[in-house]
């Protein structure tokens, strides 16, 4: 897959590609190459459990290293929120059909 994504204001296109699934479960993608970013190596999961209560929750993680490497602590709330933004967006979708900007996600899901 090839994605062009804003980034705190950077365009930044990568590739990506699947490298393992669980059909209705999860999958798990690497970015393999990216311009305008310094992506060293990242892997993303994504996916879907229930708990015992019934509760069903999409969940998003996100292991990276970035070049050179003190950026990627620097990075690191930049990623939090990246991701947390992807989830919420999810879910507010999945329950409205509507999409979202990060902006909007942040004023409506403030307190979670």
């Amino acid at each position: 897959r090839f994605c062009d994504i804003d980034f705190n204001g950077r365009d930044v296109h990568v590739k990506e590609r699947i490298t393992a699934i669980e059909a209705d479960s999860w999958f798990v993608y690497d970015v393999y190459e990216a311009e305008n970013f310094p992506i060293d190596t990242m892997h993303v999961a994504f996916g879907v459990r229930s708990d015992d209560d019934g509760q069903t929750w999409v969940y998003n993680i996100i292991d990276y290293r970035l070049k050179p490497a003190i950026m990627t602590g620097m990075l690191r709330g930049s990623f939090h929120n990246s991701a947390r933004n992807t989830v919420l967006g999810i879910k507010h979708v999945v329950e409205t059909d509507e999409r979202l900007t990060s902006d909007a996600l942040d004023l409506i899901y403030a307190d979670l």
